[in-house]
């Protein structure tokens, strides 16, 4: 039996069930809707069906489809609307929080905004370190580092916004345990997070396809699926979104590349 890596396992959503969700005007469905979760899918509803899809994490739903598992569901089962709700209250009191920050004053003493970047060509790792200088960010200078050495290495970039300075991970341990937790990132991911409101369309959509290549599609099928007229409007869409709100929500890139997995066919 082949081993499984939990990080190359499918996003997983709660599969939910409930006799009224035959009706697309269903209590719960308008639930869903009036907290601002997006229906991410490109089949509509089906009046047989009284199930839906749920991924909490981005606030996305996908309605049943007759013999179609869309997403692996959570616990491999169909949950009830009360059972689904209570796990819904569970996490919502966490929201705007990280993952292992329990309430907001455990919060506000871990919270430093740091990035760290991985950047190994070194034209593009110039480009960004010329930036974050032109953004007043200064060279943490100590025995083993200073700005020459960070251009010509490969181990990633650490962006300390907070105190506006910049350094590197120096050796391949720290950095192999940078990218296992999945705190390394790509330059264009970095830019929109970053800029924000201020990033361009051409950062965005690169952002998103970053994330998209987590999911283990080939160079072809992303560049097919990118350019097809949906997606690219949907990205569109979510760009025009993000610059507007300059916030993450469901229009961050990540958001949007686990709703392009969830519709991919």
């Amino acid at each position: 039996m082949e081993d499984i890596v939990i990080s190359r396992v499918k996003p997983e959503a709660f599969l939910v069930k409930d006799p009224s969700l035959k009706d697309i005007d269903a209590p719960f469905l308008c639930w869903l809707r009036e907290n601002d979760f997006k229906l991410a899918w490109h089949k509509g509803h089906y009046d047989s069906c009284d199930w839906v899809f749920v991924n909490i994490t981005h606030k996305i739903f996908a309605y049943g489809m007759p013999g179609v598992q869309i997403v692996k569901p959570i616990g491999n089962h169909a949950i009830r609307v009360s059972e689904f709700l209570k796990i819904w209250n569970i996490y919502n009191k966490y929201q705007d929080l990280e993952p292992l920050v329990m309430d907001e004053d455990e919060e506000k003493a871990r919270k430093a905004l740091v990035y760290y970047v991985r950047s190994t060509r070194k034209e593009a790792r110039i480009k960004l370190v010329d930036y974050i200088e032109s953004e007043g960010f200064t060279c943490d200078v100590d025995d083993v580092t200073n700005k020459d050495i960070i251009l010509e290495s490969k181990y990633p970039l650490v962006i300390d916004v907070d105190n506006h300075r910049y350094s590197m991970l120096h050796n391949t341990t720290t950095s192999a345990a940078a990218v296992s937790s999945g705190f390394v990132i790509t330059e264009a991911q970095f830019y929109v997070s970053y800029k924000k409101a201020d990033c361009s369309y051409e950062e965005y959509i690169e952002a998103v396809r970053d994330y998209f290549e987590e999911y283990k599609y080939s160079a072809d099928e992303i560049t097919e699926y990118f350019n097809r007229p949906d997606i690219e409007s949907l990205i569109k869409e979510n760009y025009n979104s993000y610059i507007k709100y300059s916030e993450a929500g469901n229009s961050y890139p990540a958001a949007v590349a686990s709703c392009l997995d969830m519709m991919y066919e």
